[in-house]
């Protein structure tokens, strides 16, 4: 990543990232600065209504495994239905545009994508199931957490040269 190679002086992350990193080390601080989480969408004419309808699904999952929309995801499913979603679905893991792509195509029935990417969706008139604030409130967490923000570490000897 550009900001651990110090290529950049800050970047857009999450505060689960920033936590990571100073876990292992890293002198990186964060401003959040956004509640918008990940969406959960589907086809326009999906038959999906609710997360129960996921089982047996192909579900696309925007990043990776420890994606806190994942995270999230996962936690609610497991609370409502007592199972594993990674086991009840075939989910599959990937960058957003793939993954959209896959899911215009008919190749995925549901995507957990990143707010940005699912909104060119819901523009063409795909379907938002749940988004990172509903997640949050079904666990129980009424208050909006910024989970987004600036990530920054100390001043790189690169931006020290600048005018």
């Amino acid at each position: 990543m550009a900001l651990l190679s110090n290529s950049v002086d800050l970047i857009v992350s999450d505060w689960i990232w920033v936590s990571r990193q100073r876990e292992n080390g890293a002198d990186f601080s964060f401003a959040p600065y956004s509640a918008s989480h990940g969406v959960l969408i589907v086809p326009p004419a999906s038959p999906i209504k609710d997360l129960s309808d996921l089982a047996g699904k192909r579900l696309g999952v925007a990043g990776g495994g420890l994606d806190k929309n994942w995270l999230l995801l996962r936690a609610l499913y497991q609370e409502k239905y007592g199972q594993d979603l990674e086991k009840a679905a075939t989910v599959v893991f990937g960058a957003p545009p793939l993954l959209n792509e896959q899911l215009q195509q008919g190749k995925l029935d549901a995507l957990l994508d990143y707010w940005h990417y699912a909104a060119k969706l819901e523009g063409k008139g795909y379907r938002p199931l749940l988004n990172g604030q509903d997640l949050m409130h079904q666990l129980g967490i009424k208050a909006v957490l910024p989970s987004l923000g600036t990530c920054f570490g100390k001043l790189s000897a690169r931006s020290a040269q600048l005018p």
